[in-house]
């Protein structure tokens, strides 16, 4: 599911991903583009309600989160690390470590991989 240009390494995470109380294990790649890094990650919930529970979940514990319109996400701050994440299908999914400029075109091509 995830982009390949870019990507250093893949791995599952154990909960709590990212240190937040609110996510469950999940899947993550982190990419190096120039002097640019970031991490990519989804996390596959039992339906797409259960995902939108668990993106409003998460969007509380993020600091000055925002509603991305058009897209149907959130950008904010998890622990001083920017993050943008949203739903498709039954996925979680999110950018950390971008600007919300940069994670709206990355996200845009990782939620086409995901059916």
């Amino acid at each position: 599911l995830f982009p390949k240009k870019d990507r250093v390494s893949t791995a599952v995470q154990e909960a709590p991903l990212f240190g937040s109380s609110v996510l469950p294990a999940g899947n993550v790649a982190h990419y190096k583009a120039g002097r640019q890094e970031f991490d990519l990650f989804h996390i596959k919930t039992k339906s797409g309600l259960e995902a939108a529970i668990l993106l409003t979940d998460y969007k509380s514990k993020l600091t000055d989160s925002k509603v991305v319109p058009g897209f149907g996400g959130f950008f904010g701050q998890d622990a001083g690390v920017p993050v943008f994440v949203f739903v498709k299908n039954e996925y979680l999914l999110g950018v950390r470590g971008l600007t919300e400029k940069d994670a709206d075109r990355i996200s845009r091509e990782f939620a086409s991989l995901v059916r």
